[in-house]
């Protein structure tokens, strides 16, 4: 069934020399041992033990009364239906008695009392994981999230008093103005915030408390009062706002501000509550609120806090005095945010409030299975300083784009999507989403699922006055039915199938309530909705206009209350448009680069590599099923060889190599067969791998390639050997002749003029997932050769909790990328290191600071050589920066998204602390809206100034290698994200071997083995 395997060695011969590399223990690298056995436990033995156990399953068999076991469904056989024994359901149409739900609850309480239950470490687990999100070194949580060394306790606890005990340092101050490039005019997505001047305002700070109140619980036995679920607590103070004729700010948990204290009243009486004022707790309040179609009622206190926030510390800090307000900053926000949140159906994990009054427009956005894109609404405030203004408190207002369900009947999402084959996938979205039935006098329900075909019911009768259309199936909800049967199981009710003992509407009476959001998004949701939300920036920009000029999201009123008032022209900026710079391919010639109104704006052409690599020999690999004849893969690989051809590579038309395999697995057993015979596939320049469009091959193939054996691989996706076209093919070939060590074209980087060598290097993290207990990854690329080129590599681990680089990982990659500059410059250091720090954020900049630069790299080179002290530049890159800017004139915007054009720089306007060296630059087009970078030079020895340093930064974001056009962020940190993630995919890879391959189960016991590839792929771009 497979293609045919081995070397075809008709005239084709290479050098046998290295044979025996690969999986050699001898070696520092060496490879795993495989003569291990690969046996494991004994499987006959494993398989008597679960063929045991009782001689039969008591759900298969029940008399007329029809009992069962309590791991399943009620009895068959009886007229009464099953009874269901302890934790079973009555049979379809019996009387379904049900569990003893209390005294199993009681049983699993002893259990767990029994064996020492350890779940709150899990949740202590939790906490510390949120707290990471937010707090780059953990200095508020104090909790140890992962099992650790003591080498990784020693380390954060390291990082942490250093960022305590350390003064804060000063970051570099502007450098120069920008003065060449197009200047252009703009508008960005900033409101200036006034205050009343007076400082001697303060805001009171109260401690939210508040529990579902006693009387709303069934019965004096439930235990203590709950807590007020998260998604009522802003219901309670919007209640208490009209209590006391105030609008508080709320931040939908705990804190709770007043823009005057709460005193000087006994008891106020309202309709939906009251108030009394509490000697020892400050306020005691009890009031009623809806969930749904109910009404429930919580009572709790209001207490006072020490704390309070004064508004001098703002107004002294702009006027040149005193420290950061972080705390009056942060009371800001939860004011401006505190409307938009009381409107938000949902609010997301990074704060964007989705509402509904600002989504009247959604059904512009509808995308399939019932789904449309809503805007979200993310804010916030900064001081920043502002060319002719000065140093100012503005607010950033922006979007977010999430998905909904839409607000119409289901039989309309039916009619749009349904398909009986996958009518689960639907079924799945909508799981326990609030519907509203028609003639049900207004009563929500929770769809459970699809029943049966309407005209198979009853139902189609029962509701003939709303004509249901009876070829779509009933919705199941999770009430139970009213007649039918009785008891506490599943049995009992009319209907069959899923909807047994639930009550069923036909789908035309549902209707789903708006802005809940599908329980399941595929992966072809996500790429609707990045379609949908590539909105021009023109719309963007009046979008955000239309939600800062909505009084129900920014009350004047409330706001006023507080001494704010919000300036509702946006903020004007300038901006230039540097030249591009200068590139060179064609075998040395000068490319021209499109910079026009269509889509090209920010590419080129490239006929023939600057370098091309020469290809003697190479080998493919198929692997999986999806490839399904053997004319589609040879038609898809001479197409390869045509276009890489075209572009000046030196390659033969046939593979020496030439297998089919059905996992990523084979691939270390055909290693092992080639090394046998004395053949080691590392001497092959490259291996073109097809893997699976899905699955883990990719990443399994990679480890055992890069890790272990040194071969050269370039994957490429089934799905794209079934559809080639010569874009594709080319950006194949970008990646692969780079990886080869040819040049694809060449930048002219205008770097700062040094009479001495000069190195740029590139650092960023790769966390792992949330859930996850592996470490952090932080990948690293250095220049060894003038202009800027010649990137080599490095990778380390640390620990996952920290978000900053430790000054250990520093070290190792420093030593090695400067050893590695050594080597290739005849013995000479690099006098000047400009180093550019992806993944920042800029609340982190102080711990950036004091770990990285001061404790890390200083130190770090100290102990490389005591008198080396090399110039140091240090520049972050934040590329989540929500800040926009838009063309004010026609004649400036630029491509599908009337956007500011690429290579636009912008300083002086809103960027980062006020009077720091920062810029933000957009140094690519986009189809909607662009989004620039941001970056903040926190320290710098070399005087860079900032127009050449916007140049630089601009010119790097051109040279990352993988496309013909710009990347957002420059490529030193392009690549060592790219270099962190191979690293990830390293070390999921080894997991899976060892979880296939017996023999590989022990050797990668450390985590150096892991992510550590062969020496000859250190000094290159194997992995771009």
């Amino acid at each position: 069934m497979g293609y045919d395997r081995g070397y075809d060695d008709r005239d084709r011969s290479y050098d046998r020399r290295d044979r025996d590399r690969g999986y050699d223990r001898d070696r520092d690298r060496g490879g795993y041992d495989r003569d291990r056995d690969r046996g494991g436990y004994d499987r006959d033995r494993d398989r008597d033990h679960r063929g045991g156990g009782r001689d039969y399953d008591r759900r298969d068999h029940g008399d007329s009364r029809g009992y069962g076991d309590r791991r399943g469904g009620g009895g068959r056989g009886g007229p009464r239906g099953g009874r269901g024994e302890r934790g079973g359901r009555g049979g379809r149409g019996g009387r379904g008695k049900g569990p003893d739900k209390a005294q199993e609850r009681e049983e699993r309480l002893q259990n767990i009392k029994r064996e020492a239950y350890t779940g709150d470490g899990q949740v202590e687990y939790a906490k510390a994981d949120l707290a990471r999100k937010f707090d780059a070194l953990n200095l508020k949580a104090n909790i140890a999230k992962f099992s650790e060394t003591e080498e990784d306790r020693k380390q954060h606890k390291m990082a942490r008093e250093i960022a305590k005990t350390t003064a804060d340092i000063p970051v570099a101050r502007m450098n120069g103005e920008l003065t060449r490039g197009k200047l252009i005019s703009l508008k960005t997505n900033n409101y200036l915030l006034d205050f009343k001047n007076d400082k001697g305002a303060v805001f009171y700070i109260y401690h939210f408390n508040a529990k579902v109140a006693a009387s709303a619980k069934k019965g004096p036995s439930r235990g203590p009062a709950p807590d007020v679920k998260k998604e009522n607590k802003r219901k309670i103070v919007n209640t208490l706002s009209q209590i006391f004729g105030v609008k508080f700010a709320f931040d939908g948990d705990k804190m709770l501000i007043s823009p005057r204290e709460l005193r000087g009243f006994r008891e106020i009486d309202d309709r939906n509550g009251s108030v009394y004022e509490d000697r020892h707790n400050g306020v005691g309040f009890r009031v009623t609120y809806p969930t749904g179609d109910k009404e429930e009622t919580a009572e709790g206190t209001l207490e006072e806090c020490e704390q309070r926030v004064e508004m001098r510390a703002l107004f002294d800090f702009m006027e040149g005095g005193g420290e950061h307000p972080a705390e009056v900053i942060q009371a800001i926000e939860i004011i401006l945010r505190t409307n938009p949140a009381f409107h938000a159906a949902a609010i997301s994990k990074g704060r964007a409030a989705f509402c509904q009054i600002a989504n009247k427009d959604a059904d512009r956005r509808i995308i399939p299975r019932g789904r449309e894109v809503w805007h979200g609404i993310h804010q916030s405030a900064k001081i920043s300083n502002w060319k002719g203004i000065g140093t100012k408190v503005t607010l950033n207002l922006d979007l977010a784009y999430g998905m909904f369900m839409q607000h119409k009947p289901i039989a309309d999402i039916l009619r749009d999507s349904y398909d009986p084959e996958n009518s689960q996938e639907l079924a799945d979205s909508l799981k326990h989403l609030h519907i509203e039935v028609r003639g049900e006098d207004g009563k929500i329900y929770k769809f459970d699922g699809f029943g049966p075909i309407c005209r198979e019911t009853r139902l189609g009768d029962e509701y003939s006055r709303y004509n249901p259309n009876g070829n779509f199936p009933v919705v199941v909800t999770t009430a139970k039915a009213g007649g039918g049967g009785r008891g506490r199981g599943r049995g009992g009710g009319r209907g069959r199938g899923r909807g047994g003992g639930k009550k069923m509407f036909p789908a035309d009476m549902c209707r789903v309530l708006a802005g809940q959001k599908p329980k399941v998004i595929s992966a072809d949701d996500k790429a609707q909705l990045i379609r949908a939300s590539a909105e021009a920036a023109p719309v963007r920009q009046a979008k955000i206009q239309e939600i800062v000029e909505t009084k129900e999201l920014f009350d004047d009123q409330m706001l006023a209350d507080f001494g704010i008032r919000i300036n509702k022209e946006a903020m004007g900026a300038e901006g230039r448009v540097l030249d591009m710079p200068a590139i060179t391919a064609n075998a040395g010639q000068q490319v021209d680069v499109e910079k026009s109104k269509g889509e090209g704006n920010g590419t080129w052409n490239v006929n023939t590599f600057n370098k091309a690599a020469v290809v003697p020999m190479w080998g493919r690999i198929c692997i999986g099923n999806q490839i399904r004849d053997r004319q589609t893969w040879d038609s898809f690989c001479r197409m390869f060889v045509e276009v890489g051809r075209k572009l000046g590579v030196e390659i033969k038309s046939e593979p020496v190599l030439d297998i089919k395999l059905d996992s990523g697995f084979d691939f270390d057993r055909i290693v092992s067969e080639y090394a046998d015979k004395g053949r080691s596939l590392n001497e092959l320049p490259f291996v073109l791998v097809c893997v699976p469009d899905s699955g883990h091959d990719y990443e399994v193939v990679k480890s055992i390639a890069e890790l272990n054996n040194g071969i050269l691989t370039q994957m490429v996706k089934s799905k794209n050997v079934m559809r080639p076209d010569e874009a594709m093919l080319k950006n194949l070939w970008y990646k692969l002749n780079a990886k080869l060590g040819g040049e694809n074209w060449r930048i002219d980087v205008p770097l700062p003029p040094s009479p001495t060598p000069l190195m740029i290097m590139g650092m960023s993290i790769s966390h792992a997932e949330p859930e996850s207990t592996d470490p952090s990854l932080v990948g690293f690329v250095a220049s060894t050769t003038q202009g800027g080129t010649g990137f080599v590599n490095y990778v380390h681990h640390q620990d996952p909790r920290l978000a900053i680089i430790h000054k250990d990982t520093l070290k190792a990659a420093l030593k090695h990328l400067i050893g590695q500059f050594i080597t290739k410059n005849n013995g000479v250091k690099p006098e000047r290191i400009i180093i550019y720090r992806g993944g920042a954020s800029e609340g982190a900049i102080q711990a950036i600071l004091k770990n990285e630069l001061m404790e890390g790299i200083r130190k770090a080179l100290a102990e490389i050589d005591m008198s080396y002290q090399p110039g140091i530049t240090f520049i972050c890159s934040v590329r989540g920066s929500k800040q926009k800017y838009f063309c004010v004139n026609d004649e400036d915007k630029d491509g599908m998204g009337e956007n500011i054009p690429a290579g636009t720089v912008v300083a002086g306007y809103g960027n980062g602390v006020p009077d720091s060296y920062s810029f933000h630059l957009a140094s690519q087009a986009a189809c909607g809206t662009v989004n620039p970078t941001f970056y903040q030079v926190l320290h710098d020895d070399n005087n860079v100034e900032l127009q050449n340093m916007s140049e630089m930064t601009y010119a790097l974001s051109l040279a990352t290698m993988r496309a013909n056009r710009a990347t957002s962020e420059c490529a030193p940190v392009r690549l060592a994200s790219i270099v962190a993630e191979r690293a990830r995919v390293h070390w999921k890879g080894t997991k899976q071997l060892e979880n296939e391959l017996s023999k590989v189960r022990g050797y990668f016991n450390s985590h150096d083995k892991r992510t550590t590839v062969r020496t000859k792929f250190q000094d290159s771009l194997f992995f771009i």
